[in-house]
C-alpha cells in the first residue's frame, strides 16, 4: 500500500470517528432521529402496570415482546395506541402522549373480566341490625364525638366530647348557620352541614375554620383509611380533597352529565365504583385520563341501601326492591 493510501485510510478513519463519536453521544443519551420532524430527539418512556400482571402490550397494533409490568423505552414524543389484552378480560386501549425526557405512567392499570354479573344473590330479611345501621346515608348521620355548642357570648363551636376519658375540648369556632357536625378528621379536618343542607368541608386553624368549600347535592362521602382523602359525589361532580397540614387541596375527578349518587373508592389503586343512572359503574382514574365503565344494571324498582367492599376487588352491595330486600356481589376478580 503506498503513502498516500495509507494517509487516504488514516484520514478516514478519522472522519469515521469524528462523525461516530457525537452519534454514540446523543444516541446513549436517549437522542434518536425523528425523519417527521428531520432533527435529533430526545426519547421518552411508557411504564405499564396491570392488575392482574402478565399482560401483553401492543404499540400502535404492533405486539410487544413483552408482558406487565413493563418499560417501554426510547420512544419518540409523539401520541401512540397502546393496548393491553389478556385471555378472559376486557380489552384495555389508550392514547398515550410521550413526552422528551419523561417517563408516561399507567400505574394500577384494573383489567375488567369480559362478563362481570351479579353473583351469590339472595334475599336477606329487612329487620337485620346489619340494615338498620347503615341504611341511613352519610350526609344523615351526625359525629357521636363531636358536637356543636354557643359559649357565654353565643358563638358557636365544636366541641369534642369523650366520655371514656371525661376530655371536653374545643375545637374552633363556627359560623351560626352551621347545623351539624358530620365528622371530623384528626381534629384538623370536618364536615359540616348548615341550615341549607349544604355539605361544607374545611381546615381547622387555631380557634376557627381557615379553609372551607360549600357542596350543593352531595348524595355521598367516602374517606380513605387515614382520614387524609375524601371523595365526595357532588351531583354531576366528583371530587376529591386532600388534607395537607392546616390546607385543602380539592380535585376535580370528573364531571358528566346525570348525577352521582354514591361513591366508594378502591384501597391502593386509582378505580371508584359510583351509581349512576340506576347502574354500578366503575370509575378509572390515572394519569392517563379519567373513564368510566358499566358493569351492572339495578332493576327498574330496586334502589341501593349501602355497600362495601369485602375483599379488595369484590363489592358487595344490598337494595331493596318494593318491599323486599337483597344481597349481591360483584366480583372484579376471574
Amino acid at each position: 500500500m503506498s503513502l498516500n493510501s495509507r494517509r487516504i485510510l488514516a484520514a478516514a478513519f478519522v472522519l469515521i470517528f469524528l462523525v461516530a463519536t457525537p452519534l454514540l453521544v446523543l444516541w446513549s443519551s436517549g437522542f434518536r432521529w425523528n425523519p417527521k420532524k428531520w432533527s435529533w430527539q430526545q426519547t421518552g418512556t411508557i411504564s405499564m402496570e396491570t392488575l392482574p400482571s402478565g399482560a401483553t402490550v401492543f404499540l400502535n397494533e404492533i405486539q410487544l415482546n413483552k408482558k406487565t409490568p413493563t418499560v417501554i423505552n426510547a420512544l419518540l414524543p409523539d401520541i401512540y395506541e397502546v393496548r393491553i389484552e389478556k385471555d378472559g378480560y376486557a380489552n384495555w386501549s389508550e392514547r398515550v402522549e410521550v413526552t422528551a425526557g419523561k417517563t408516561t405512567i399507567g400505574k394500577g392499570i384494573l383489567l375488567l373480566p369480559k362478563i362481570v354479573t351479579r353473583e351469590n344473590e339472595q334475599a336477606v330479611s329487612g329487620g337485620s341490625e346489619e340494615l338498620k345501621q347503615n341504611s341511613v346515608a352519610l350526609i344523615e348521620k351526625r359525629s357521636k364525638e363531636y358536637g356543636i355548642e354557643a359559649n357565654a357570648e353565643g358563638i358557636k363551636q365544636i366541641v369534642r366530647n369523650v366520655p371514656s376519658t371525661q376530655e371536653r375540648r374545643v375545637i374552633a369556632q363556627i359560623a351560626d348557620e352551621i347545623t351539624d357536625v358530620l365528622d371530623v378528621s384528626n381534629d384538623s379536618f370536618v364536615l359540616l352541614k348548615n341550615e341549607k343542607n349544604q355539605l361544607i368541608i374545611g381546615s381547622i386553624g387555631d380557634t376557627a375554620l381557615v379553609e372551607t368549600d360549600t357542596l350543593d347535592d352531595v348524595l355521598d362521602y367516602h374517606w380513605n383509611d387515614k382520614k387524609t382523602i375524601l371523595t365526595v359525589a357532588a351531583g354531576l361532580e366528583l371530587l376529591q380533597y386532600h388534607v395537607l397540614g392546616a390546607k385543602i387541596q380539592k380535585t376535580l375527578i370528573t364531571r358528566a352529565s346525570h348525577p352521582f349518587e354514591r361513591v366508594l373508592p378502591l384501597a391502593d389503586i386509582p378505580y371508584l365504583f359510583v351509581e349512576q343512572e340506576h347502574q354500578i359503574k366503575i370509575i378509572e382514574q390515572n394519569a392517563l385520563g379519567v373513564r368510566i365503565t358499566p358493569l351492572v344494571q339495578l332493576r327498574e324498582t330496586e334502589s341501593i341501601l349501602f355497600w362495601k367492599l369485602t375483599k379488595k376487588l369484590k363489592l358487595t352491595v344490598w337494595t331493596k326492591e318494593q318491599d323486599k330486600f337483597f344481597r349481591f356481589e360483584i366480583s372484579l376478580e376471574k
